[in-house]
């Protein structure tokens, strides 16, 4: 499989349009030579990159890319696995938004739904452009779709849909939804509607997974701040905010709550999986030996178990949730993972 890694950065003061080309140029030859394909969005002061290829190389060349000066403020979006490259007959192109084609608007939405979504600090028209493209909500939710969508429209129509349907849930209950109901609170046909979620239940998938695509992105914005320089340090920061990122929306009644975990919340097996990656490349950064090639896998069994930990004790005694002895028990299962240890 290959990686894919879509980060945004902020232009360094005084870096000139021909600077940028020069670098691409640059950049495009190198990359080609060694099977990285991607494109670099250029956008007002800022840059969006998508880069692909195998894990090395992507390593090797963002590697480049985190020491260069000509730009800061690099926060990594999405860094995983994916089964096939968006930009494959691409070797680095160059692209502003009046430069873009529909392809390249698909393939772009494609790659950052997977993601958290762009650099919050973009400019309004950095975000008039990116926010149909990804949010922070599209990565988790497609999977629970009939249709998957393609073009920008289509997926803030499925946007409009899902937070619509997540308050009406919230004033009537979720056994009163339907998908009429919330097509006409779109303002959309129920055609158009039903092409996405044939039933109720689907919608309320959606509702929970748009939260948990919401917790995913805090976690990874506050990842890029963390310095995680031991083991005890990646367990205290997981600890500290994983029993939120595996919950119900916190908006909602404790009774809506409950049957939305028990009837239509799921974990998000590929979504743990990425996190993991995330820490790991967070512990890269802060110099931290991540030679060991099962590390991602560990890591990602250990989210996996404490996910499923906390939808359980959910269900049971959600106060236990917020006990410093809960916050250990889940510590204690990262330092397994990280030492090679039974999960505690």
């Amino acid at each position: 499989m290959a990686r894919c890694l879509v980060y945004s950065s902020k232009a360094a003061p005084g870096l000139s349009s021909s600077d940028v080309r020069t670098l691409v140029a640059a950049a495009k030859t190198r990359n080609e030579a060694i099977g990285i394909a991607g494109c670099l969005l250029q956008l007002p002061g800022h840059f969006v990159q998508v880069l692909e290829g195998r894990h090395a190389e992507v390593e090797a060349v963002f590697g480049r890319v985190f020491r260069d000066v000509r730009h800061h403020s690099i926060a990594v979006a999405m860094d995983q696995r994916v089964s096939g490259r968006l930009f494959a007959t691409r070797g680095m192109d160059l692209m502003t938004q009046s430069e873009l084609t529909e392809i390249d608007l698909a393939r772009l939405s494609d790659a950052i739904a997977r993601s958290r979504g762009p650099d919050p600090d973009l400019p309004a028209e950095g975000w008039r452009l990116l926010e149909p493209l990804a949010g922070i909500k599209p990565g988790l939710i497609h999977e629970v779709l009939r249709t998957r969508p393609l073009q920008p429209r289509a997926q803030l129509t499925v946007d409009r849909l899902v937070g619509k349907a997540r308050q009406l849930a919230l004033r009537d209950g979720p056994q009163s939804l339907t998908v009429e109901n919330v097509a006409e609170a779109s303002c959309v046909s129920y055609q158009t509607a039903y092409r996405y979620f044939a039933t109720p239940a689907d919608l309320l998938r959606a509702v929970v997974r748009q939260e948990q695509a919401r917790q995913h992105h805090q976690f990874r914005v506050r990842l890029c701040g963390a310095e995680l320089v031991s083991d005890e340090a990646v367990a205290r920061f997981v600890a500290g905010l994983f029993v939120r990122v595996c919950g119900i929306d916190g908006g909602a009644s404790k009774s809506i709550r409950m049957y939305m975990l028990r009837h239509h919340h799921d974990i998000p097996f590929d979504g743990l999986w990425a996190l993991a990656a995330d820490i790991v490349a967070a512990m890269r950064r802060a110099g931290r030996d991540t030679s060991d090639p099962a590390l991602e896998e560990k890591l990602g069994a250990a989210l996996a178990g404490i996910a499923a930990a906390v939808k359980m004790t959910a269900l049971r005694d959600t106060a236990r949730l917020q006990t410093p002895e809960y916050e250990a028990m889940i510590g204690g299962m990262i330092l397994g993972a990280l030492r090679g240890l039974k999960p505690v």
